[in-house]
């Protein structure tokens, strides 16, 4: 897995996963790391590059020869809502979507590093915020994986008063995600999120003089 990229600099780029159960804060800590650390950060998020894509013409086309007309509106535009509840209710449905998007933003992310690699002298730190690392089996090569995780109660809470969603929604968006424990499992670090953003903060902190450490063994 490690991979400690050499920057343009002679400091070493330490590239970090990012990932987490729904609605556990993984933004919310990865843009935290960044205040902390300033122009020593740099920050990818795959979840972006999924929603650019699907407006992109070319997989347009590929999600009609998956799904058919049924995930298209009557403008020709992609139909979120329809394409949404289609992969939430299949998982035939679901690792066909996953497999026409995931090898791009892979290869998205993989120009992100080097090109950070090659450009920026003064960056330490390249967060990765990867949702379904675990589930897509996502090959990206990085130095660790941190998860974000909280109880089931506060991410039920967060999903219902927060986002709004129906227990129904939640209970397909759940289904789809491996169990939070198997993340923490595999996780070389974990960031407990039920939690204040002060809280947070200091497990950042702690996060940062970690990598600090282990770059300098």
């Amino acid at each position: 897995m490690g991979m400690m990229t050499e920057g343009k600099g002679s400091a070493k780029m330490f590239v970090l996963a990012i990932t987490g159960g729904v609605a556990s804060g993984k933004s919310l800590f990865t843009r935290l790391f960044a205040q902390i650390t300033g122009d020593a950060t740099k920050c990818f998020d795959c979840d972006q590059v999924v929603h650019a894509l699907l407006d992109d013409e070319t997989i347009l086309e590929g999600v009609k020869n998956i799904f058919g007309q049924a995930v298209i509106s009557h403008e020709g535009k992609l139909d979120r809502k329809a394409l949404r509840e289609r992969v939430f209710n299949s998982e035939a449905d679901r690792i066909a979507l996953q497999d026409l998007l995931h090898p791009r933003v892979l290869r998205q992310v993989e120009a992100f590093i080097a090109s950070s690699a090659s450009q920026d002298e003064s960056l330490d730190y390249v967060m990765i915020e990867v949702p379904l690392l675990y589930e897509v089996d996502f090959s990206l090569q990085r130095d660790t994986d941190v998860v974000v995780a909280t109880s089931a109660e506060v991410q039920l809470k967060r999903l219902r008063e927060d986002r709004g969603l129906s227990d129904e929604v939640i209970e397909q968006i759940l289904k789809a995600q491996l169990p939070i424990e198997d993340k923490i499992s595999r996780a070389h670090q974990v960031i407990w999120n039920d939690g204040s953003e002060a809280e947070l903060i200091e497990q950042a902190h702690l996060l940062k003089a970690w990598i600090d450490k282990k770059v300098g063994e």
